[in-house]
């Protein structure tokens, strides 16, 4: 069977089975996260359970397969990059929006509100992208 696992479809495939088995394993801890999401190989967690049951449960990964080793990122000042994401804690739906010269133009006309059903205002920065709030 190993030598099946040197192909280049196999990895993304295997992690993703992988990752699926874990979080079969997540939802049956007793110290689970609030929310789990998965992209690919990446999880992005909620996690109410204090720093040190955090650092055990990665300590627990990394003994699982000495080929996979987990990472952690913990927000700081209520923010948190993800992949090319930046997530920040607030009361208020903030997005940003990027319009950028592709081959596949789409047309970005947001109708955003917050919480409050209010009609909410672009402001532009220099970079093409607009912010939300």
């Amino acid at each position: 069977m190993n030598k099946y696992l040197d192909f280049p479809w196999d990895r993304p495939l295997l992690a993703n089975l992988y990752m699926n088995k874990l979080e079969e394993n997540f939802k049956m801890s007793p110290s689970k996260p609030e929310m789990l999401m998965l992209y690919l190989d990446d999880y992005f967690a909620l996690w109410s359970h204090g720093i040190e049951k955090l650092k055990e449960l990665m300590k627990f990964g990394n003994q699982i397969d000495e080929k996979i080793k987990f990472t952690i990122e913990i927000e700081e000042g209520e923010r948190l990059r993800f992949l090319d994401v930046e997530v920040i804690r607030s009361n208020v739906q903030k997005e940003v929006i990027c319009r950028y010269n592709t081959q596949f133009p789409v047309p970005l006309q947001p109708q955003a509100k917050d919480k409050n059903e209010e009609d909410v205002h672009q402001k532009h920065t220099n970079d093409g992208c607009g912010i939300l709030e």
